[in-house]
């Protein structure tokens, strides 16, 4: 299989492993995301952030995203356990409703297995969220 010019350019041909992060990479998540976290504000008695907002929050797991959709709905921490059972809860039942593959993932990822090269996925996400 003939190397693509930018691999040929970066790598001097195939590389010999590819590590892929999973959200914001190979997947957009956030809408999911956002709906998890609304869910858990609304129980808290606080108003949904939405999620233009929980887009700017997220990338260093769910326990921060919790804390700042707390902070940013001034919630008491005495609510963190409860918001973060309830987001955790909510997004394992709506887990993939709105979540979309980037555009191109699907050819990449069939690109790089035929060409034999060895793939990784590296996420934060819990594991159970990940299968």
């Amino acid at each position: 299989m003939r190397v693509p010019t930018k691999l040929d350019e970066w790598f001097d041909g195939w590389p010999e492993l590819v590590c892929l992060d999973l959200d914001g990479t190979l997947i957009d998540s956030v809408p999911d995301l956002a709906q998890a976290v609304d869910y858990a504000l609304m129980q808290a008695g606080a108003n949904p952030a939405g999620e233009d907002r929980v887009r700017t929050w997220v990338g260093f797991g769910a326990a921060k995203l919790i804390e700042q959709a707390m902070q940013w709905a001034d919630l008491p921490k005495a609510l963190a356990e409860n918001c973060y059972r309830d987001f955790l809860l909510y997004y394992r039942d709506h887990l993939t409703e709105k979540t979309t593959l980037y555009p191109n993932v699907v050819q990449l990822l069939k690109t790089f297995k035929r060409a034999g090269v060895p793939m990784a996925l590296v996420t934060n996400k819990p594991s159970v969220f990940v299968q």
